[in-house]
């Protein structure tokens, strides 16, 4: 889908997305809303609103999403088990990913 942004033709939204630095998501949300031309390019360090990559137990995942599906838990429990630090709930996510990453050796 091409999208003109700021008088810019982009060819495709990844393509305007990769040149303001956010997602394509983003991109489409401004089209639809009207607001393309007020995008403001994001600073290439900002993490905000990116996936972050995690590691548990010596064991990187890109992201806590990859990591429930890898170490079969219910969606969002490392992210509500880091947030609460609930000591039962963190010692579950290291035993998972000792499992894991001897399923993996």
């Amino acid at each position: 889908m091409r999208v003109r942004i700021q008088g810019v033709v982009y060819e495709t939204t990844q393509d305007a997305a990769a040149a303001f630095n956010v997602t394509e998501q983003t991109i489409r949300r401004a089209v639809c809303e009207g607001r393309e031309d007020r995008l403001t390019v994001k600073r290439i360090d900002c993490k905000r609103g990116r996936p972050q990559p995690i590691t548990i137990e010596g064991v990187t995942f890109p992201n806590c999403k990859a990591a429930n599906v890898a170490l079969g838990l219910p969606y969002n429990y490392i992210g509500q088990a880091l947030s609460r630090q609930s000591a039962k709930s963190l010692a579950k996510v290291a035993a998972a990913a000792r499992t894991y990453k001897e399923g993996l050796e």
